[in-house]
């Protein structure tokens, strides 16, 4: 019964001709797979079958950048994370320059902060250092995609010592027991 409610609700959405964006959206309007126009928050018309739209939150966002450990120039190990304030600035280079633009600026920052660390002393790798620099980077590659960076925040940046566990990843083989 609930397959059959869902279907309705899909069917009833594909059919409206009507699409609402909200005041916190931007989006695109395709029509017939190729022609392509930025849709403003209010009612648009939508030629059912025809037309589809694509809608993104463009309000200011801060993503979190996880923990990782990096090696800096002479091998020394840092652990760093932090966050990622942005915003989008263009809807349209957003939705067809770039796929999951949450994902891909988080990776990007990440390997922005491995990629400083890793040509840099651990002297050179200072909070401002890294910051300053690694924005300024991350400002100008996102900006193809349609995003602003509005700051890069280090949250954590420690000078730490690695360990890893060591498994044998080749289990001992059981006895074998020969009759005869």
């Amino acid at each position: 019964m609930q397959a059959l409610f869902d279907l309705l609700i899909k069917f009833y959405e594909e059919l409206k001709p009507f699409q609402s964006v909200s005041p916190w959206e931007a989006g695109l309007r395709v029509r017939l797979g190729k022609h392509v126009k930025v849709v403003e928050p209010g009612v648009h018309l939508k030629l059912p079958l025809i037309d589809s739209y694509h809608l993104l939150n463009v309000v200011p966002r801060v993503v979190n950048l996880p923990h990782q450990s990096v090696k800096t120039l002479e091998g020394k190990n840092l652990a760093l994370s932090g966050a990622l304030a942005y915003s989008i600035s263009d809807i349209e280079k957003c939705l067809v320059e770039v796929d999951d633009h949450d994902e891909s600026l988080s990776n990007l920052a990440m390997g922005l902060l491995a990629d400083f660390c890793a040509n840099h002393t651990s002297l050179e790798c200072t909070h401002d250092a890294i910051q300053s620099a690694v924005a300024a980077s991350i400002s100008e590659m996102a900006e193809q995609w349609g995003i602003e960076v509005s700051h890069l925040y280090l949250t954590d940046l420690a000078d730490v010592k690695t360990f890893r566990l060591l498994q044998d990843h080749n289990p001992p083989k059981s006895p074998t027991i020969t009759i005869g």
